[in-house]
């Protein structure tokens, strides 16, 4: 069936290639070879695409080569690019599982891994070093340092890599307050209690080192902006707020907010981890002096960031060592990282308003079967206000901890809020503040939809959660 290629790369690395000899049915075909050992792993999943005869792919995945190779009845040509999986391991355990935690981190997509897989085999050189492979890397890295920048419509030059969202929210903050204390030394920080951990964590620190921390009130989610008004005074260094929030999806209004700000003294950072690729970002518009933005909520990789500085804001280094990133974030760069990254933001800017349609699509069903199955439920937050792809609902009549055990049982994967919390006992600070009881907050689960997320899906979750309903009472009654 396959006709066996064995050649030796530059590397000395033996390369396995198998071309399909005669017809097959329509799925996929995977061998891994490692030295002179080989190994043929279960068929992981089927797919119909059309295809010239003797179609490959080759590349590396730990260590092992691989070709895919793929062939339908008609052998018909195939002329855009396929979405190719390639997970192992990982796809084996997950195969059956149905997952609505998109907003803790979503799936790699198969497009980003094909564009990063050069980078892990051939292209490895350092993007600093000045011989021509180093350079060859740089220019590929500087290509997808302006697809990031499209996204958010900003300059190349102003965008800084770093390992996430989380140390994005940390360099804005503290390399603000190092760059302030060698100037006019304001000491005063606007947030809210619902941000993330990375931006709540840091204001605490920097409140033990003197700082005046403020938090703004909140109006079904809505940051005050009577509040934001008054808060600001000449004092103000910062202000620091989400734009979509990660455990109810509530989308703040920057632009106003911006607005505001731009007419004090003050800078002001927005953390829009969670509203990259999913709602348009322009950085003019919203008038922001830095933003925070990470590559794994968007079917990136994990492990990379980037941290947009306006060219006309200061700020300090929060780590030190070479030259790279301007200056402002030292070591050597996480090239597969950023390649990936910049190709998930252009993946993300082609298909934001396709995906919209489908979030929408999805939230509908999600509450269609709900009322129709007859399930009590309370939503957490406004639809209005809302990123359609989350849901925080409670369930009055089952506890939040129980309802999420007992769906993984099923193949039902969901989350009781932010993933960074994950493994605390209390309820959820953000559905606190917001006004919403503990009881009823224990009794919560977040369900976040992906571009992946199908009806067909959403139809076993919700008919999981009817039988978990009906055995719970049943115990009751017994």
């Amino acid at each position: 069936m396959f006709r066996k290629v064995v050649q030796t790369d530059c590397m000395k690395r033996r390369v396995v290639k198998y071309y399909s000899t005669t017809p097959m049915s329509s799925h996929m075909i995977m061998r891994f070879e490692k030295y002179a050992k080989v190994e043929t792993f279960p068929l992981l999943k089927t797919y119909k695409v059309n295809v010239p005869h003797q179609f490959l792919i080759q590349g590396i995945i730990d260590g092992y080569q691989f070709s895919v190779s793929y062939k339908n009845e008609h052998w018909q040509k195939h002329e855009e690019k396929l979405d190719i999986d390639l997970g192992i391991e990982a796809k084996e355990n997950l195969a059956e599982k149905i997952y609505f935690d998109y907003n803790a981190t979503t799936p790699l997509d198969p497009r980003v891994l094909q564009k990063i897989m050069p980078f892990l085999q051939n292209l490895y050189a350092n993007p600093h070093s000045a011989h021509s492979l180093g350079q060859k890397v740089n220019d590929e890295l500087q290509k997808a340092r302006s697809k990031v920048a499209k996204i958010i419509a900003c300059s190349p030059h102003e965008l800084i890599f770093t390992s996430g969202g989380t140390e994005s929210i940390n360099m804005a903050l503290l390399g603000v307050v190092r760059h302030e204390k060698n100037s006019q030394k304001r000491n005063t920080i606007i947030t809210a209690a619902t941000e993330h951990s990375a931006t709540l964590k840091t204001c605490a620190f920097l409140q033990s080192q003197g700082f005046k921390i403020k938090y703004l009130p909140l109006e079904n989610g809505i940051v005050s902006l009577s509040a934001l008004e008054e808060y600001l005074d000449e004092q103000t260094l910062l202000v620091t707020l989400m734009h979509v929030n990660n455990e109810v999806g509530t989308i703040q209004p920057v632009e106003k907010i911006g607005q505001i700000v731009r007419n004090s003294p003050a800078l002001l950072h927005i953390d829009a981890v969670q509203a990259l690729g999913k709602i348009p970002i322009d950085v003019q518009k919203i008038h922001v002096d830095l933003l925070s933005i990470s590559a794994h909520k968007i079917y990136g990789p994990k492990g990379i960031g980037a941290l947009y500085v306006n060219e006309q804001v200061n700020i300090s280094p929060i780590i030190w060592g070479g030259s790279q990133e301007y200056q402002l974030r030292a070591g050597t760069q996480n090239v597969p990282g950023i390649i990936g990254m910049g190709e998930a933001c252009q993946i993300a800017l082609r298909e934001m308003e396709k995906n919209s349609c489908h979030f929408h699509t999805m939230r509908q069903h999600f509450l269609q079967q709900l009322a129709q199955k007859q399930i009590t439920f309370k939503l957490n937050h406004q639809l209005p206000t809302s990123l359609p792809t989350t849901l925080n609902i409670s369930f009055p009549e089952i506890d939040g901890d129980t309802l999420m055990m007992m769906l993984d049982e099923k193949g039902v994967i969901v989350s009781r809020g932010a993933a960074c919390n994950s493994k605390s006992q209390e309820p959820s600070a953000t559905l606190l503040s917001l006004g919403i009881s503990q009881s009823q907050a224990r009794n919560s689960l977040r369900f976040s939809f992906g571009k992946y997320t199908t009806s067909e899906e959403i139809n076993i979750c919700i008919n999981s959660i009817a039988e978990i309903k009906k055995t719970l009472n049943a115990k009751v009654l017994s």
